[in-house]
């Protein structure tokens, strides 16, 4: 018995239990009620082939994954024009932010199927493309097997393996050794993901170390970014902007602030938690710290309150305005989020000891002087310093920018792996 049929198996097993807790998740999760029987294939409008065009199906899971697939959609998009390219995402974030920042470099946004057989084959019928190229990490039994079932090419960009992913994977081997073998391409972001991939018999002319393609996202972007609403108290004090913030991290950033505003009272302060429904929750934090906050989606001037950004879509270009960006995630085991996204405009930054989801990037960030790793007991002195010192935080910003001259080709590297297909 072949592992997929297995893992078939087992799904059918646990069909009723999921038929039973479904209407019980949906009951309290009104803002899945749409995407899940999308996800199925009810009323998500799939496009089909209309002609002999080249089809080339990208899928993302999340939003780090959709932002990271965007200069190799728009690479695709100028190297095969009259190619259709589909692009997906398994998380309403996600295909919200394909739609605000992919939706003139793709022809059609659509969820990412439920992998269940009948449900995989129904979509890949449809789609029918020429090509799957899967984002960093997202490996789904059924999808996999039915897209090499009918020889369609899958090529895995800018693939990363986490510690715990590892363990996982070792756990379940068996399983992904067949899964892995299927894939005809293995574009990985350092040669320490492309040794792993080893355990899994996989020949090694089709595993590549090439790079980490939020390089090419930085790189290609442009920084004429749209100015936000914020007022004069940008030009008027010294900005300290929290990205991607979890939970635990708020309240040491904000006990921090209170005790270095007393020193820097032109000290102003900008939270964007990850999960903007967390919002209330940074308020309350601050509200018992006696902390003001105010909403960056409300029409209230920012003077003195702490600003706690409530939308997405607004922290890359937030980002371009400040004097000191901390990238959160880091300070708890969570593994970091990308701080290219604050580096790519030439300002300071900080982040926490847990970086393993951007170890290369951070890591090497740090070895050029272009970031400071921080723990809890040093942000305090840190920020102290950059506060204190413009010259440290100007020269923490250019070193930055300098590390990331080097990674200019890894967009074109992961194209010419892509030619091969096409």
């Amino acid at each position: 018995m072949t592992m997929i049929i297995l893992y078939n198996i087992i799904q059918l097993v646990l069909l009723p239990v999921a038929l039973v807790l479904t209407p019980v998740y949906l009951f309290f999760r009104k803002e899945k009620r749409k995407l899940i029987p999308a996800r199925l294939g009810f009323g998500c409008n799939l496009p089909s082939r209309k002609g002999n065009e080249k089809i080339i199906w990208v899928h993302a899971l999340s939003v780090g994954e959709t932002i990271s697939s965007l200069p190799l959609l728009k690479g695709l998009k100028e190297q095969y024009p009259t190619a259709t390219v589909i692009l997906s995402s398994t998380t309403l974030n996600g295909q919200l932010i394909a739609r605000q920042k992919a939706q003139s470099l793709v022809d059609h946004i659509i969820p990412f199927p439920f992998d269940i057989a009948p449900v995989v084959t129904y979509f890949i019928k449809r789609v029918n493309p020429d090509l799957f190229i899967m984002v960093e990490t997202d490996f789904w039994p059924n999808v996999i097997h039915q897209m090499s079932k009918r020889n369609i090419p899958i090529v895995l960009v800018n693939g990363r393996i986490s510690a715990k992913s590892q363990k996982n994977y070792l756990k379940f081997s068996p399983l992904f050794t067949q899964l892995f073998q299927k894939f005809s391409e293995f574009c990985m972001q350092t040669a320490a993901d492309k040794a792993f991939l080893s355990h899994f018999s996989i020949p090694p002319e089709r595993i590549h170390s090439l790079g980490n393609l939020k390089y090419a996202e930085t790189l290609g972007a442009d920084l004429s970014v749209t100015k936000s609403k914020l007022n004069s108290a940008l030009s008027n004090g010294i900005t300290f902007l929290c990205g991607s913030t979890h939970e635990n991290e708020e309240s040491v950033i904000l006990k921090t602030y209170q005790q270095l505003h007393r020193e820097f009272p032109e000290l102003r302060l900008i939270i964007a938690p990850r999960d903007i429904s967390r919002v209330d929750h940074v308020a309350q934090i601050s509200s018992e710290l006696k902390i003001d906050t105010i909403r960056f989606s409300g029409n209230s001037e920012w003077r003195d309150e702490v600003l706690l950004i409530d939308t997405i879509g607004d922290l890359a270009n937030l980002y371009s305005e400040v004097d000191i960006a901390f990238i959160g995630g880091s300070m708890i085991p969570f593994g970091g989020h990308n701080p290219l996204e604050a580096v790519r405009f030439g300002k300071p930054v900080i982040f926490g000891p847990h970086t393993f989801n951007f170890q290369e990037i951070c890591d090497e960030l740090v070895a050029h002087k272009g970031s400071l790793r921080v723990t809890e007991q040093s942000l305090h002195n840190t920020l102290h310093h950059l506060l204190s010192d413009q010259n440290s935080r100007q020269e923490l910003g250019r070193n930055g920018l300098k590390s990331l001259q080097p990674h200019r080709d890894v967009l074109k590297n992961h194209l010419e792996i892509i030619s091969r297909y096409l």
